[in-house]
């Protein structure tokens, strides 16, 4: 794709406006011999060809600013510079020289090109524009996606989880499968122990280990969250106590067995304790969540490693 700098399309455009009214001045001169002046000039309809020859050089120089790919200011270059000779010819016409077939000529050919190459520009300017926006679009979209993942782990982030839980509270408690959903809470039992250990950079291996795991588990219409430092959210839909709680089982049995190497070989894994709350009909954010924290202390003070329903 060829690319000029703005400030050399702008002294192209600058060229192209005197060249192409000077080119048709030119040929009608060539072509008298002498300028003849028009006994009678309608001054209204010189008024409108000149005022349209001013625009037309206006469009010209427009396109230089406008960051267009070189085919695409071609095209409208051309296009805009040969109607200006058409504008010309017309204006010699109404001004100066009278009945010169050069200038009939000119205006009746460059008319037509001028308009099918200008087309043609506005044409591929558009296909231009609709790619940069899809391009546009599709960059905000990947950055906000990033906006709403945890770097670390890839799962949702905290803002995410407050982002969307107003209206997915609203759509659980009013589609047929209300208080069916379950919150889990989920908490590294003993992890500052390994940035103590071993590193911090060790215990980001574990952390993005345990994201691993939870995403893997997530299915359909679940969530993963990492709330943060240790502590992960999980979002369950359509499923009733029996069926969470199992899941919630086998989630800790899962993240249980994750394990990270560190540099002397010793494989390093940690226990997760997980407090569960169902979704009630009067439920809010922060009366779901902390239900869901109640459990998972619960599950703290009773031993760790299991899983507390509410």
């Amino acid at each position: 794709m060829i690319k000029l700098k703005s400030s050399r399309l702008i002294w192209i455009s600058i060229v192209v406006i005197f060249l192409c009214p000077a080119a048709v001045l030119v040929a009608a001169l060539l072509h008298e011999g002498e300028i003849p002046i028009k006994s009678q000039i309608e001054l209204l309809d010189v008024a409108g060809e000149l005022l349209l020859l001013v625009l037309v050089q206006f469009w010209i120089v427009t396109i230089a600013y406008a960051g267009l790919q070189f085919r695409t200011y071609i095209y409208l270059l051309c296009g805009f510079g040969i109607i200006a000779m058409a504008n010309t010819a017309d204006l010699l016409d109404e001004f100066i020289f009278d009945h010169v077939g050069t200038l009939k000529l000119i205006e009746n050919a460059a008319y037509p090109l001028g308009m099918m190459l200008a087309t043609v520009g506005l044409f591929k300017l558009s296909r231009d524009y609709s790619e940069l926006l899809k391009r546009v679009n599709k960059d905000r979209d990947d950055w906000r996606w990033k906006a709403n993942k945890d770097q670390l782990t890839g799962l949702f982030n905290r803002r995410y989880f407050f982002e969307i839980m107003p209206d997915l509270l609203e759509t659980l408690k009013g589609g047929s499968r209300a208080h069916t959903a379950a919150l889990l809470m989920l908490d590294i039992d003993y992890f500052k122990s390994v940035n103590d250990q071993f590193g911090h950079d060790k215990g980001d291996l574990l952390l993005r280990a345990v994201g691993e795991t939870i995403n893997k588990f997530c299915h359909h219409d679940d969530f993963g969250f990492r709330l943060g430092g240790e502590e992960f959210g999980v979002l369950i839909s359509g499923a009733d106590s029996d069926v969470v709680l199992q899941a919630a089982e086998r989630l800790r049995q899962r993240i249980n067995i994750v394990q990270i190497k560190t540099e002397t070989g010793e494989l390093v894994s940690r226990t997760v304790s997980i407090g569960v709350s169902l979704l009630r009909s009067n439920d809010s954010i922060e009366s779901w969540m902390k239900r869901s924290d109640n459990a998972l202390y619960e599950a703290k003070s009773q031993g760790r490693n299991r899983v507390v329903i509410i």
